[in-house]
């Protein structure tokens, strides 16, 4: 007998293999291959829901793509493609009719709330891809911190809509943001105290504005003045650690006083704004500036200012704050 060619044995282990094959997989490759209906294509859309829960057919669905082009074609279409019956059954099965733009507007928008909520808790926009040590800023890496990138990339690359550049500048997003080389070594005491004191002086910036510690500022614990001292002496002696001084600088830290009238880089102009504070609050709480000499040590500075006041040694700017509140010779 003759050898039957190759074309007919593909046609009939084709048709061997059709014959084997499930009823429901041939209906499906039968609806495929043949133009449906708006009412076959919502029925098998009902069939998916049965399935998978939802209505959410992915465009490119492998087992049955033609489902996913409609539905990618109905939420993406005009809205006079479908006629307002069809759109009623549509949303009473649950369809969702967001489309591919406005779900990753809508995703941008809650990572941006996020991002205004990490910003309250911690001062500043710049969430790091990774931290190790900070328990608290953990689930924010997790969830920002490669959102948190991605975004200064596309807004360095100008790939960013105005509207998106409008909110993040509103909350005063750092575009410009690297990775900082925040580690903090455990592997000594010293290590662990000094990133104590450092994250005291870091709250202690945010809640003044500068990093000016005096003793009136902290008098109930002389610890932070004592170690901002210290690592002024230590830049001084050039004993600092680059990576430390680094951190320092990125909060402000005042290393040398230039201007001896300015209380952010004068420690005694500090001190000086700090007592005249106190002596204001007292004369709000009291009525008069007779501060008791048992209330040192405002009574002593109170009575240091009118000794230099006599002697005319007080400059112009602090003489008339003081004798704005009352103090006199």
């Amino acid at each position: 007998a003759p050898t039957p060619s190759s074309s007919k044995r593909k046609k009939a282990r084709r048709c061997e293999d059709e014959e084997d094959e499930p009823e429901q997989n041939k209906r499906q490759k039968n609806n495929n291959r043949t133009v449906r209906t708006w009412e076959d294509s919502f029925q098998a859309l009902e069939e998916y829901k049965r399935n998978y829960g939802d209505c959410n057919v992915p465009a490119k669905f492998p087992h049955d793509p033609t489902l996913g082009r409609w539905v990618a074609n109905i939420r993406g279409g005009p809205p006079s493609a479908i006629t307002a019956q069809q759109r009623d059954r549509l949303t009473r099965l649950g369809f969702n009719w967001e489309t591919l733009d406005q779900r990753l507007d809508r995703e941008w928008n809650e990572k941006y709330q996020r991002l205004k909520e990490y910003r309250l808790i911690f001062g500043d926009c710049n969430v790091p891809s990774s931290y190790k040590r900070d328990e608290r800023k953990k689930k924010w890496v997790e969830e920002l911190g490669n959102w948190a990138s991605r975004q200064r990339s596309l807004y360095r690359k100008d790939r960013f809509p105005d509207w998106k550049k409008r909110k993040l500048d509103a909350i005063g997003f750092d575009s410009a943001y690297i990775k900082k080389r925040i580690k903090e070594p455990d592997t000594t005491i010293k290590d662990e105290q000094w990133f104590k004191q450092y994250r005291r002086l870091v709250k202690f910036q945010k809640e003044h504005g500068h990093c000016m510690v005096t003793l009136t500022t902290f008098d109930d614990d002389k610890a932070l003045f004592m170690w901002v001292k210290g690592q002024r002496e230590r830049v001084a002696r050039n004993e600092m650690r680059q990576d430390r001084k680094e951190l320092l600088d990125e909060i402000g830290f005042v290393w040398k006083f230039d201007d001896p009238t300015d209380s952010r880089k004068s420690h005694d102009q500090k001190h000086w704004d700090d007592m005249f504070n106190l002596l204001v609050e007292y004369k709000e709480k009291h009525g008069h500036i007779l501060v008791p000499r048992r209330s040192s040590p405002l009574a002593n500075w109170v009575e240091h200012q009118r000794a230099h006041m006599r002697k005319g040694k007080v400059n112009e700017k602090r003489l008339q704050k003081l004798l704005s509140i009352g103090l006199q010779v």
